[in-house]
C-alpha cells in the first residue's frame, strides 16, 4: 500500500492554524477595502474643495481687474476733460 504524502504549506498546518490564517486574510482584505474606499472618498472631497477655492479666487481676480479697468477709464476721462 502506498502512502500519500502531501507537500505544501497548508497541508502541514493544523486546523486551528488554517482557520487563523483564513480569518487574518479576511480581516486584512476588509480593512484594505475600507482603507482604499476612505482614501478615494477623501481624495474626491479634497479635489472638489480645491476646485471651489480656485473658482472663488478666479472670481476675486476678475473683480479686481474690473475695478482696475473702471478706475483707469475714469482717470482717462477725467484727464481728457481737464485738457
Amino acid at each position: 500500500m502506498k502512502t500519500i504524502h502531501r507537500s505544501g504549506l497548508l497541508s502541514t498546518l493544523s486546523l486551528g492554524q488554517k482557520l487563523s490564517a483564513i480569518i487574518f486574510a479576511c480581516v486584512f482584505f476588509v480593512f484594505s477595502v475600507f482603507t482604499i474606499a476612505l482614501g478615494r472618498s477623501s481624495y474626491a472631497l479634497m479635489q472638489a474643495s480645491a476646485i471651489v477655492e480656485v473658482q472663488h479666487s478666479l472670481s476675486i481676480i476678475n473683480d479686481m481687474f474690473d475695478v482696475f479697468d473702471k478706475t483707469v477709464r475714469a482717470d482717462a476721462v477725467r484727464t481728457a476733460q481737464t485738457l
